[in-house]
C-alpha cells in the first residue's frame, strides 16, 4: 500500500544534542487501497444480504405457523357446523 524510500539523511551533534534530518518519498497505491475498500464493501454487503435472508426465512416461518392456526380454526367450525346440522 505505501512505498517509502529514503532519499536523504542528516545527523549532526549540536552543542549537547542531535540535530536529525530526514528526507523521504513516500508513495500510495491507491490501486490495493481500492481493491481492500471494496472487499470491506462486499463484506458489508454479504452481511446485510444474510441478514435479509434470515429475516425472510423468519417471516415465512410466521406465515406457515398462521396459515396452520387458520386451517385447525377452519376444521374446528366444520366439524361443529356438521354436528349442529345432524341435531337438527
Amino acid at each position: 500500500m505505501i512505498q517509502i524510500t529514503v532519499l536523504e539523511d542528516n545527523r549532526k551533534l549540536i552543542g549537547q544534542g542531535l540535530q536529525f534530518y530526514v528526507k523521504i518519498e513516500a508513495r500510495i497505491r491507491t490501486g490495493i487501497v481500492e481493491v481492500l475498500v471494496n472487499q470491506i464493501k462486499n463484506r458489508n454487503m454479504v452481511r446485510k444480504y444474510v441478514r435479509m435472508q434470515q429475516n425472510d426465512q423468519r417471516h415465512n416461518n410466521d406465515g406457515d405457523n398462521r396459515k396452520s392456526d387458520i386451517v385447525s380454526v377452519k376444521a374446528s367450525v366444520d366439524y361443529q357446523d356438521s354436528d349442529e346440522r345432524s341435531c337438527f
